[in-house]
């Protein structure tokens, strides 16, 4: 019987339909609240993947120089690379399965040789390395460095060497 005075009052009436309007404002703004909060947790967690991806191609870059700079004598003027490519370009160079991801060889496809393009990472991320040679300039070697995380995002670095 209470109910029945409140709604024929215009005051009860008025007042029901305020707290109903209140209540879905405040619904509306939670759940677009909500939804901007979960978008930045995604956004981040994809800046996050992206530095990952960023490192890895930035490691297998460097790798390539101390390569280059280093003891295998690998020489970017010859455009074959020393003892490790031949005369196969484009191509990527070939790692061995050891823990330190050995440089082994080049190869258009590393798995007929036994060996595997991409080096692992410990953050579950990879690198991959290709090289071309007189592309760009007659005398120009190219080296792009891949990487990828989780096979969901990639990033490359290029370095380019005149002879």
């Amino acid at each position: 019987m209470m109910y029945k005075a409140v709604l024929k009052n215009n005051q009860g009436s008025i007042m029901l339909l305020m707290t109903f309007l209140v209540l879905a404002s405040i619904l509306m703004i939670s759940l677009s609240l909500s939804a901007i909060v979960v978008n930045g947790l995604k956004m981040g967690t994809t800046q996050v993947h992206s530095t990952k991806a960023f490192f890895a191609a930035e490691a297998g870059a460097e790798r390539i120089l101390w390569e280059i700079r280093g003891e295998n004598d690998i020489n970017p003027g010859e455009g074959e690379f020393g003892h490790f490519c031949g005369a196969v370009h484009p191509a990527y160079f070939c790692f061995s399965n050891n823990t330190d991801g050995t440089l082994d060889q080049c190869a258009v496809d590393c798995s007929a040789v036994g060996k595997f393009e991409n080096q692992q990472l410990a953050n579950n991320s990879t690198y991959k390395i290709n090289f071309d040679y007189g592309v760009v300039a007659a005398s120009t070697t190219r080296l792009k460095s891949y990487g990828n995380y989780n096979n969901e995002i990639n990033r490359v670095i290029e370095l380019r060497y005149l002879d």
